[in-house]
């Protein structure tokens, strides 16, 4: 399937020039930054340069000040607490975050995480009767909960008072506790688009200031929650930028023994980026819960003990390499379904009750890259069948599933990717409802794949602003490293380059294509790289020139540092 381009539009030229003379800097990159919404010189410092004194006051947070007197007087009466987290990487560093902030203060603080196959996601009735029977009078729960009323309504009449700290999305009838929730309709919050970790951080962070403890013991756990951002695909925008801006810093700086053996474990060099999280430790993270328990991930994080530490990272990576294997196995059975099922036009929707739990949402990724359309992997577990999906950028998810809900027995999720459970014999009629609600959107706009593209330019766009005789990389590329953190709503910029050849090109591991690039009538040529491009470079005719789309990046290898195209996609020039 052919993937559009599109052309972000050119701001204001008014906008972009006066920004380009208040900072002194090429046209290109003001565009860049007027493209997300920076126009002045102070919001380019608070870009740039985000401070933690910007965050904002907790107690803006709808029943904020509620959920902390209560936990207050649970300390006051030396009540047991419990935290109660999801078994992702969002709840497991939140209920991280909150011992390694909150223990040292008052130690009385147990945790419970569900296990993803007997138990699946969120707050189960079992474990509420378990918690209350283990002497717990508050229990918290950590991205989850906001729409389990029946289970907050057991731990509420077994005599516990429950505090929510979720981030995802209500749904008309939420639970009788007290609700930290940036998404409420009715919360006056500023900043909507928190993980589950931010939730809980921002909770802990009024509980700081309002006992006068030390914040930098709280500021400390900030790669924790770079973590959940990471994984959670959530915007790195507003207070997300800013607390991965420190985060990725202490990250950078090794100041996590756990968070460095897993990068070495990975054979990632420093400095690592987000996206080195989203591949390379998020993936760790999670195996955990899907081929074992996840309540290991929280003992790591919250271990001093070094020799331990290294045995768990090295547990967790064989877990990793477990997780790997089913994956590619359960992938291929995934898509002989999908071709085999003539029935679905809109969307994937499979079925094995012998696939693990622990990777379908990993495998519904996977159907997604391979036809573009929205899926669902299910598999059986305690008599239902239990269901990860995955979307594409132009379809939300959790819309969709809402039309579809006669057939569910619960949903959660977001617009990208949603968890659900349904009687196994409703199977066909939630195939049929879920493919008839996604062919009115499909129908109604252009849902075929695309790359946005932020800017065209030539080569000597990049070079023009090069340091001469410094051996130093282009100032362009500098500034554009400042731009880091990227993420989703601050993407690392995609520039698309035309009438370029193929001075040289060497195929690595059979698929992976290393090329050398020169534009039509320019001296300067550039190293790229591209993944995966066996059906792309067999479409495009050799010794004519090409246009490009890529992002810059940065290789390192043996101390030094060398530009080189990412490429994203390629296609013969049609106008020389």
């Amino acid at each position: 399937m052919a993937t559009a381009w599109e052309l972000k539009s050119i701001p204001d030229p008014v906008i972009i020039r006066d920004l380009q003379n208040q900072l002194q800097i090429d046209p290109v990159l003001a565009t860049l930054l007027v493209q997300r919404n920076i126009h002045t010189f102070d919001e380019a410092q608070r870009y740039f340069r985000p401070k933690l004194t910007e965050l904002h006051d907790p107690f803006l947070m709808k029943d904020m000040e509620k959920a902390v007197i209560r936990f207050n007087h649970a300390i006051e009466r030396g009540e047991k607490i419990v935290i109660y987290g999801d078994y992702d990487v969002d709840g497991t560093t939140a209920v991280s975050l909150f011992l390694n902030a909150a223990r040292r203060y008052y130690p009385n603080i147990d945790f419970y995480i569900p296990d993803r196959f007997s138990e699946g996601y969120g707050v189960n009735s079992n474990a509420i009767d378990q918690i209350y029977e283990e002497g717990a009078s508050l229990l918290f729960t950590l991205d989850c909960g906001i729409k389990s009323v029946g289970e907050i309504a057991l731990a509420k009449k077994l005599g516990m008072d429950v505090i929510i700290c979720d981030h995802h999305e209500p749904g008309e009838i939420t639970p009788d506790a007290i609700i930290l929730n940036p998404k409420q309709k009715d919360c006056p919050y500023p900043y909507k688009e928190l993980s589950g970790c931010g939730v809980t951080f921002k909770f802990l962070q009024g509980v700081f200031v309002a006992n006068s403890w030390n914040s930098q013991e709280l500021i400390e756990n900030l790669d924790l929650l770079t973590l959940s951002i990471a994984a959670d695909i959530v915007p790195v925008t507003g207070e997300n930028r800013i607390f991965c801006f420190y985060g990725m810093e202490q990250i950078n700086q090794k100041k996590s023994t756990v968070i460095d053996l897993m990068f070495r474990q990975a054979n990632k060099n420093y400095p690592v980026q987000l996206s080195d999280i989203v591949f390379s430790i998020a993936p760790r993270i999670n195996a955990a819960g899907r081929i074992q328990h996840a309540a290991q991930i929280v003992e790591l994080f919250t271990s001093d003990d070094l020799y331990e530490i290294e045995q768990k990272v090295q547990q967790i990576n064989e877990l990793n390499k477990e997780r790997r294997f089913l994956d590619q196995q359960i992938t291929f059975e995934a898509i002989q379904e999908m071709l085999s099922d003539t029935g679905q036009q809109f969307s994937n929707v499979v079925y094995n009750d012998t696939w693990s739990k622990g990777v379908i949402g990993i495998v519904a990724s996977r159907l997604v890259e391979k036809n573009n359309r929205p899926s669902i992997v299910f598999t059986k577990s305690n008599g239902v069948l239990t269901g990860s999906g995955r979307s594409i950028p132009q379809i939300n998810l959790y819309d969709i599933l809402s039309k579809c809900e006669e057939h569910v027995v619960q949903f959660g999720g977001h617009a990208f990717a949603c968890g659900l459970t349904i009687e196994e014999e409703r199977l066909e009629l939630f195939k049929q409802s879920f493919d008839s609600a996604l062919e009115f959107v499909f129908q109604a706009q252009d849902c075929s794949p695309r790359i946005e593209i932020d800017l065209e330019i030539d080569f000597d766009n990049i070079y023009a602003a090069t340091d001469p005789g410094q051996g130093r990389l282009p100032k362009f590329i500098r500034i554009l490293q400042q731009m880091e953190p990227f993420g989703p709503e601050n993407m690392r910029p995609v520039f698309v380059t035309r009438n370029v050849f193929i001075s040289d090109y060497r195929i690595l591991k059979g698929e992976h294509y290393k090329f050398d690039f020169q534009q039509k009538g320019k001296p300067i040529r550039i190293e790229g790289i591209a993944f995966n491009f066996n059906e792309k470079f067999n479409e495009i005719e050799e010794a004519k020139p090409v246009d490009i789309v890529y992002s810059i990046g940065i290789n390192r290898w043996n101390e030094k540092e060398n530009l080189q195209l990412e490429i994203k996609d390629l296609r013969n020039t049609t106008i020389y």
